[in-house]
């Protein structure tokens, strides 16, 4: 058996990894990581960067909640939680992946640092539009949960928090149909 540590502060991208491991009921501790201590050099030795999630996976460590996420499903593909390899689903699934933390997650950190700046504002649009042209509904691919889903059900709830989702029916139709299925396995 594998030995896994999630280092979490509530709120944060941690969010995603810990539903994962909970949704997957693999066992795993879990250490809260508060902000003074993410600035220590123990916490540092393991994440240079001082963020969380940080995951332990027997030894290795992983910084990054979207590889986290994606080591995660393919510990257990029985769990059915990644399509499988060398399908189209896959290479949907990889994109998603990136196009989450590459593309969407930089156009609204850059506009919530600047909400009035035209510039920024514009790009948030653009990644709206293209968010809401690749939704999927419920699920992003393959028409079942997927680690990616619990990935853009975070973004996707953020985003509606700030109203952002009002012209966007696809993604609003997907936030509440991973928020239904990840209520009703318990991981919300």
């Amino acid at each position: 058996m594998m030995n896994i540590t999630l280092y979490h502060r509530p709120g944060t991208r941690s969010e995603r990894t810990k539903r994962l491991l909970e949704l997957m009921a693999l066992p795993f501790e879990l250490r809260e990581v508060g902000a003074s201590d993410a600035e220590t050099p123990a916490y540092r030795a393991l994440n240079p960067f001082g963020t969380v999630p940080t995951l332990d996976l027997d030894g290795r460590i992983l910084v990054e909640s979207a590889g986290q996420l994606m080591a995660l499903a393919d510990l257990r593909p029985e769990a059915g939680l990644a399509p499988k390899p060398g399908t189209m689903e896959r290479a949907l699934y990889y994109d998603g992946f990136v196009f989450a933390v590459a593309t969407l997650e930089p156009a609204f950190v850059a506009w919530m640092e600047r909400p009035k700046d035209a510039e920024r504002e514009a790009r948030r649009d653009r990644a709206l539009r293209a968010m809401e042209e690749r939704a999927g509904t419920p699920f992003a691919v393959g028409g079942r949960l997927t680690a990616l889903d619990v990935l853009l059900h975070w973004q996707l709830a953020f985003l509606a928090t700030r109203g952002l989702l009002e012209h966007c029916p696809r993604s609003r139709a997907g936030l509440e149909g991973i928020t239904r299925v990840l209520t009703e396995r318990g991981v919300l």
